[in-house]
């Protein structure tokens, strides 16, 4: 380019400054002699070889470049040609190493959590949970109790599941199979009293002293004259003996019979004690099959009691306190405590049942888990002792309510971005040539003439004189001026600019409106550490299992990239904590583009 710019100028020169000294010569040449003809077509031959040495050595260079430019794109085309094969390489390599990573992983609520929360969802996002939890703990924490009290037997596949493996499964319908329960078995008549008046007065604050008092002693006593044969039958018979009820009563003896009525209580305090007496009735009447069998149901590795599929009645009401009753005496007192304890539809529990179940658990290192349907009223006080997980929330208040248990946090988010790209090119180029020519001619002449008379008074001499002049002058002159000059001016400028500015802002980690929108097998779990909380985005779909690339541990923490940043300087990347496919490298760095020589 540079050549090639240059060429006219120095053709200029040379045949220019040949042409004019040969011009000059040959006209002094023509006054003087030969000698000076000779010198000017000696000087035009010379002007006219040194312009066509120019033009040779502009072709010698214009070859050059051609060839250079040639080799500097063969190496160019070799080098994107290795560029490109080394990048196939690379992302044939990337892709079976992120082929062969597991896409699912199992998630952990925690080593030190010894109980697990689950608001939320709805019936078929729990049979999903419980099937995926369900099988993970009977697999890792051994015999397991499941208390299902949904009445849509949300369990059943967790039932089929582990029946399928081998495992043995013994489920009890509730209140269908009454008489074939043990809920009553190896109680003594005092923990039978007081499973009983804690279930009939676990809606009631705990100023009603009097009353739990009251109904204390009546079951003392009457369960003191049955003896050890106790049952919801015989106990609803001599409470109905108490209030002089007609009717036979094949469940007591007649020994029993005369027992209670005459000996138990007198006439003033039965009539005093009616209200209390009708009440217990009441609620012993519906029970009246339990009890019936003296033995425990045999061991086995999933023990499940369900609510028989169907409405809400007053049996069903009365069995979820008594099956609390008979969780807490099993982790307890039981001579074999299960790994896990699951309690589907825990809403209507007492609040004071499920912090005693929570201790007890949490003392004997039994995973405790509770799946509530409303995220409201105790369940709001109960969350928090462990680890929680919300699924789908329909209600915007319960949808802020979990959005305020996760907690807002300080962020920095981007407000601005701006980016300017901007460059400047300038070439100038100036010829200037001038050329003066300046001739004068003078001619001057001139003439003088002049007559003089002189004589004194007094005398009679007198002189006379007369003087003539002529002068003429001529000049010439002639000059001649030339300049030339050539200012060539390139000036190459890019600017690039990057900025972007963030705000601080204080916000919900997790909005409400993404509880709202949850799908039926997502849930977002929140664990509790030293550090605050941790957000675990999961899924409970069961037909996960069935996918290629899935592992039975916990995927591991991606770890961070240092790449080229695009725009940028080379810069440090994490990815996200959730991303299940981790990079390890950075692809190849594409080769640059070489600009051949001028």
């Amino acid at each position: 380019m540079v050549a090639r710019a240059r060429l006219p100028r120095n053709l200029f020169v040379t045949a220019g400054s040949g042409t004019a000294a040969a011009t000059i010569l040959a006209c002094v040449g023509s006054m003087a002699g030969d000698l000076f003809r000779t010198l000017g077509t000696v000087s035009l031959l010379a002007g006219l070889g040194a312009a066509a040495g120019v033009l040779v050595r502009y072709g010698v260079l214009r070859g050059r470049a051609v060839r250079t430019a040639d080799e500097l794109r063969q190496r160019h085309e070799r080098a994107e040609a290795e560029w490109a094969a080394r990048k196939a390489t690379f992302e044939r390599q990337e892709t079976d190493r992120v082929d062969a990573l597991p896409e699912w992983g199992t998630v952990s609520p925690g080593p030190d959590a010894r109980r697990v929360d689950v608001v939320g969802g709805n019936l078929w996002g729990w049979e999903a949970l419980l099937t995926v939890c369900g099988t993970s703990l009977l697999a890792t924490r051994g015999p397991m109790v499941m208390v299902d009290l949904s009445g849509e037997a949300v369990s059943r596949e967790l039932l089929r599941v582990a029946a399928a493996n081998g495992l043995t499964v013994d489920l009890l319908l509730l209140p269908d199979e009454l008489a074939d329960s043990d809920l009553l078995v190896g109680l003594t008549p005092r923990q039978l009293v007081d499973s009983l008046v804690e279930s009939i007065h676990s809606g009631q604050p705990s100023t009603e002293l009097a009353g739990r008092l009251m109904d204390d002693r009546i079951l003392t006593a009457v369960c003191a004259a049955l003896g050890e044969h106790i049952s919801m039958a015989r106990l609803a018979a001599a409470l109905r003996v108490l209030m002089n009820e007609p009717g036979d009563t094949p469940e007591l003896t007649p020994e029993e019979r005369r027992h209670v009525a005459d000996r138990l209580f007198g006439d003033d305090y039965r009539r005093h004690a009616h209200q209390h007496l009708s009440r217990l009735e009441s609620f012993v009447e519906p029970l009246a099959p339990l009890g019936t069998r003296r033995d425990a149901r045999p061991a086995a590795a999933l023990t499940c009691l369900a609510l028989a599929t169907g409405g809400r009645t007053v049996r069903a009401e009365l069995l979820d306190d008594l099956v609390v009753q008979w969780l807490i005496r099993r982790i307890a007192h039981g001579p074999t405590r299960p790994g896990s304890l699951v309690v589907a539809g825990a809403d209507d529990l007492p609040a004071r049942h499920v912090e005693r179940l929570g201790d007890l658990c949490e003392r004997r290192g039994v995973r405790l888990v509770l799946l509530h349907r409303h995220l409201r009223g105790p369940v709001v006080q109960a969350i928090g002792a462990g680890t929680v997980g919300f699924m789908r929330l329909g209600n915007h208040e319960e949808a802020r309510h979990a959005a305020d248990f996760v907690g807002r946090e300080h962020r920095f988010v981007l407000s601005q971005l701006t980016r300017t790209l901007g460059g400047n090119e300038t070439h100038t180029v100036a010829d200037t040539e001038g050329a003066s020519e300046t001739e004068g001619h003078g001619t001057g002449w001139g003439t003088s003439d002049g007559t003089g008379r002189g004589g004194g008074r007094g005398s009679t001499p007198t002189t006379w004189s007369r003087n003539r002049g002529w002068n003429l002058s001529e000049s010439a002159n002639w000059s001649v001026t030339r300049n030339w000059s050539r200012t060539r001016s390139l000036a190459d400028g890019t600017n690039w600019s990057d900025a972007e500015s963030r705000q601080r802002v204080y916000e919900y980690a997790v909005e409400p409106r993404t509880f709202q929108e949850l799908p039926d097998y997502a849930l977002i779990l929140v664990r509790r550490d030293d550090d605050g909380a941790t957000v675990v985005p999961t899924e409970c779909n069961p037909d996960l299992v069935t996918l290629p690339r899935v592992g039975m541990g916990p995927l591991p923490s991606p770890p961070e990239v240092t790449g080229p940043a695009v725009g940028g300087p080379t810069a440090a990347a994490p990815l996200p904590a959730a991303s299940p496919l981790p990079l390890t490298a950075a692809p190849p760095a594409r080769p640059p583009r070489q600009r051949p020589p001028s």
